[in-house]
């Protein structure tokens, strides 16, 4: 009888585990690092950031803007524009928007493709 205790209890410990580590990996806000990109009805937009805190943002596949970008908050970030299109960029555990007012006036919405910055040439 106490065999069988022991192992039910060890099965709910490993449930509950498990449990806890999917609902962590699920709900993890990406890391700002990697290169992020769109595709909407009228354009590709993609962006860029590296481990130095600079950023190109991309247009159907040319470069559009670069600048740096700072952390404002704790899923957010400034974006500090080179030719005067300063936005924001938001990580969420579900959705990505980048924020560019001169660019667009609705959020972008962004999927994170890659944890490895990607420069198009």
């Amino acid at each position: 009888m106490k065999q069988k205790s022991t192992i039910v209890l060890i099965l709910i410990t490993l449930l509950v585990t498990g449990a806890f580590v999917f609902n962590l990996i699920n709900n993890r806000v990406p890391d700002i690092i990697g290169f992020f990109g769109s595709l909407n009805d009228n354009q590709k937009t993609q962006v860029t950031f590296d481990k130095e805190g600079k950023y190109i943002l991309y247009i159907d596949g040319k470069e559009y803007d670069r600048g740096e970008y700072e952390k404002s908050t704790d899923h957010a970030y400034t974006l500090d524009s080179s030719n005067n299109n300063n936005g924001l960029i938001i990580l969420t555990n579900r959705q990505n928007f980048l924020v560019i007012s001169t660019l667009q006036n609705d959020p972008i919405l962004l999927d994170k493709i890659s944890d490895v910055p990607t420069f198009i040439e």
